[in-house]
């Protein structure tokens, strides 16, 4: 009878660090595919806009960045001019109050966010001029972005180093993902596993319960 309980407490062990190590690859796994999907879109859209560098950034947006929905139809692309970090273009259909001029500020899109410290935090990133990423919640869920400067985070659109002439005309491109729609399918692989699993370890659990319950009554 020991040895079965020794058993039956291990199997409830492995099946409780095989439900932990499952979710935290799940979530990893989704992390790291957002970010690496986020990433190549980014780089399509900078090279085409390279590419078309004769027409004006809002001709070569509309050309290269409209149709850059990353996992659903608010994984969107939108630009921020760094100066005063104003939304130059967006494609989302979010993050808007009744047309007006829109700031990644505290003011403007962060005032209207669920998550507004977290807003701040992404606009400060993103204004410090560097290639980055970021989770931020405008709404009910996470949203992850990415984004690129251009030209480049050391040079403006007229060719002046940042480091000598400061801050003119630098944009940042980001591309956002957002989580509920990119897992929209997977979620149910997560559900179903951890349900399962849980509910083998609630019968697992009882069973040793009632088996020392037993073993208790059979020593008095």
């Amino acid at each position: 009878m020991l040895r079965r309980k020794t058993s039956l407490l291990y199997e409830i062990l492995y099946l409780a660090l095989f439900l932990v190590l499952f979710n935290f690859l799940y979530n990893t796994t989704v992390d790291l595919t957002i970010y690496k999907n986020n990433k190549l879109a980014i780089e399509h859209v900078k090279t085409c806009i390279n590419y078309n560098k004769d027409a004006s950034l809002t001709d070569a947006l509309n050309e290269c960045a409209t149709d850059s929905l990353v996992g659903g139809n608010t994984g969107d692309v939108y630009v921020v001019r760094l100066r005063d970090m104003k939304i130059l273009w967006d494609n989302s259909v979010d993050c808007k109050d009744n047309n007006k001029s829109m700031y990644l500020t505290k003011d403007s899109i962060c005032k209207l966010a669920k998550d507004k410290d977290s807003c701040i935090k992404l606009a400060d990133r993103i204004h410090k001029g560097y290639d980055g990423e970021k989770i931020w919640q405008f709404d009910n869920t996470k949203e992850y972005d990415d984004w690129v400067i251009m030209p480049n985070p050391n040079q403006n659109f007229d060719g002046s180093f940042r480091s000598i002439e400061g801050l003119k005309d630098q944009i940042a491109i980001v591309q956002g993902t957002q989580y509920n729609e990119y897992t929209q399918y997977l979620k149910y692989i997560k559900y179903l596993v951890n349900l399962f699993i849980g509910i083998y370890l609630v019968m697992l659990v009882i069973i040793l319960v009632v088996k020392t319950e037993e073993d208790s009554r059979n020593d008095e």
